[in-house]
């Protein structure tokens, strides 16, 4: 956008583009710390942790 742009807008309409770009890095930065985390290995540890929970309840029935 140019300057010009930015000069006709309220500010509201300000706000709320700020707002918005706010909201879009928050985004990215949740996504990036979900893709770092390794899903799928996170998965797997939920997997194992959830057999070996049924595993002891077998047990000690």
């Amino acid at each position: 956008m140019d300057k010009k742009d930015f000069e006709n807008l309220s500010e509201k309409e300000l706000k709320q583009l700020k707002d918005s770009i706010d909201d879009a890095i928050e985004e990215k930065k949740v996504r990036d710390s979900f893709k770092k985390s390794n899903p799928k290995a996170v998965a797997i540890a939920w997997i194992l942790i959830a057999v070996l929970i049924s595993i002891y309840r077998y047990i000690t029935f």
